[in-house]
């Protein structure tokens, strides 16, 4: 069982696209996210919010949804985590879908690029 808080994966492709896919806590119980490194704006509110932290819970923060989910699979993980996976499964394949249309959406104008890639993960998340 791995023991981190979050974990990411950047994976970069020649034409110079990137996506990082954020596990918002440990690998074995998270769902990675994709984030455009292109991306202009900041991540929703949730994801940057300072209004709660690791020792202070809020519902309007991201991360404690995730934690709460790692902590159920930590009481019994054999039971618990492949109801976890499964699910993460069906979000990073919807994921995997979103990057592919997004990339087609967002086209080569750099201009609009950036805005259109920020918008399509920001949404997904």
């Amino acid at each position: 069982m791995h023991r981190t808080s979050f974990s990411h994966v950047a994976v970069a492709d020649p034409n110079g696209t990137c996506v990082t896919w954020m596990g918002y806590d440990s690998p074995h119980g998270t769902a990675y996210l994709p984030w455009f490194c292109a991306a202009e704006a900041g991540a929703p509110e949730e994801f940057r919010s300072h209004d709660g932290y690791q020792s202070k819970f809020s519902t309007k923060v991201a991360w404690w949804a995730f934690n709460m989910v790692n902590q159920y699979t930590d009481i019994n993980f054999q039971l618990i985590n492949k109801d976890v996976r499964a699910k993460a499964t069906v979000i990073e394949d919807e994921g995997e879908k979103l990057v592919a249309e997004c990339l087609a959406k967002a086209g080569k104008n750099p201009a609009t690029k950036g805005r259109e890639l920020s918008k399509c993960s920001n949404d997904f998340a």
